[in-house]
């Protein structure tokens, strides 16, 4: 991977000199330059939250006022996520507590909505834990959604959750390869989990 473009513009980690490993990307002296990182976020992350905004702009157009917005990633647990912390199976965060209420900053969605992910997660896949607001709480995605696109919309609520997942739900050690059946499974309740949560919105106040 060249670039993340979920990195704010101007983080350093948008380019990344060493992965999770801590082992080197790029042989010496063949990193990227300046002007070509510049030329990348340009042509690439900036496009990304442009098109971010334009979906946003359609759908306000439509009437949509209250939006539940996720931003998706996942991970393997075999290296520390962050601060030498590991992953749980599953995580969502809203900024908040271990509960989702409020914790040192702005809530991303009401504590209720995230509440309501994880008891839906939890009944469609019981033997996995799934926490709130673990190693990770939110995303640059998610600050973006919430600066600066929310408030370009008078009158839109946009309920933006981060959802971290272990790849390694879905890896067959044995074989090397992606379980078929694990990873429908595991989306089948992912769907099941948000249309329920996004079915509910209007039904209490956010």
């Amino acid at each position: 991977i060249i670039g993340d473009v979920n990195r704010d513009p101007g983080n350093p980690d948008m380019f990344r000199d060493k992965d999770f490993y801590k082992r080197r990307i790029w042989n010496p002296r063949q990193g990227l330059s300046l002007n070509e990182k510049k030329q990348l976020q340009s042509k690439h992350a900036l496009v990304f939250r442009e098109s971010i905004m334009q979906t946003y702009h359609k759908a306000y157009q439509q009437g949509y006022r209250h939006i539940l917005h996720i931003d998706h990633h996942n991970t393997a647990i075999d290296h520390p996520a962050h601060n030498g912390q590991y992953l749980p199976p599953i995580t969502l965060g809203n900024y908040g507590d271990h509960e989702g209420k409020k914790d040192d900053r702005p809530l991303s969605c009401a504590p209720w909505v995230i509440q309501s992910l994880q008891s839906e997660l939890k009944s469609q896949l019981p033997s996995f834990s799934i926490a709130l607001n673990q190693v990770f709480k939110g995303s640059a995605l998610i600050r973006f959604i919430k600066s600066e696109v929310e408030p370009t919309f008078p009158g839109l609520k946009i309920e933006a959750i981060l959802i971290e997942w272990n790849l390694n739900l879905v890896w067959n050690p044995l074989s090397k390869r992606l379980d078929a059946y694990a990873l429908k499974k595991l989306k089948n309740a992912f769907t099941h989990s948000l249309e329920q949560t996004a079915l509910v919105l209007d039904q209490k106040p956010s």
